[in-house]
């Protein structure tokens, strides 16, 4: 994971992970509402394109106090605030992998929720699903407009791909897996219709780029699928 983002930086930026860094010793450590002053502080510190990040940031804030105030997501919330900051103040020189990393880790905390955190077997779970899939659409359209792109074609698109994980995290939802084989499953799918996703609007889906991404979903699935522990 180091060596990813300093590829994907001009350098190590103290700055931000010191602040990182306190974010995540608060969270741990102090009542939640201190982590989030002093992310709301860090934050807006600078007013640059402080618009920008707002749904990322407020994303991961309410995931995090959902999951709970544990070392693990005190660290994932760090990384992702991280990101945010770098890409809000343009630290990054790769804001394609930065972008994809902080929404994949927003992602992965949405998952871990929806089938960790909720019963799996409501029947609300249509719903809770379709909240993850608008995520998931919203926070690609705030990837597009992190690196600028503009393609008439990318609401119809995107929105077609966010349908598509709506139905397949649904379905998830009531397979008897536990819950760490259903996000996996499930983020696993949502990476390969973004790749899909980015491949269109480039014009680069080919027909043999789709066989190469269900050749391997079909065997991530088929090891997910093996090593889960299924529950009745």
């Amino acid at each position: 994971m180091v060596e990813k983002l300093k590829l994907i930086s001009k350098g190590i930026h103290w700055s931000l992970v010191f602040k990182a860094l306190v974010v995540v010793a608060a969270w741990v450590l102090l009542p939640e509402w201190i982590a989030w002053v002093l992310g709301g502080v860090f934050y807006f510190s600078s007013l640059f394109r402080a618009r920008w990040m707002g749904l990322p940031l407020a994303s991961a804030f309410i995931l995090a106090h959902f999951l709970g105030q544990t070392t693990l997501v005190g660290a994932g919330l760090g990384l992702i605030f991280f990101l945010i900051l770098g890409l809000k103040e343009l630290v990054f020189i790769d804001r394609r992998s930065a972008s994809t990393l902080m929404i994949f880790g927003i992602l992965i905390m949405a998952g871990l929720l929806l089938y960790g955190g909720l019963d799996a077997w409501s029947p609300w779970m249509p719903i809770k699903t379709l909240v993850f899939a608008g995520l998931f659409y919203f926070l690609a359209k705030r990837f597009l407009l992190i690196l600028e792109e503009s393609h008439a074609k990318h609401p119809l698109a995107l929105g077609v791909m966010s349908f598509i994980l709506w139905e397949v995290a649904t379905i998830a939802g009531f397979l008897p897996l536990d819950y760490l084989s259903q996000s996996a499953l499930v983020i696993m799918i949502a990476f390969i219709l973004f790749e899909w996703f980015l491949s269109y609007i480039e014009d680069k889906l080919k027909t043999n780029k789709i066989l190469l991404y269900v050749s391997f979903l079909f065997i991530l699935a088929t090891l997910i699928f093996s090593a889960a522990k299924w529950s009745l």
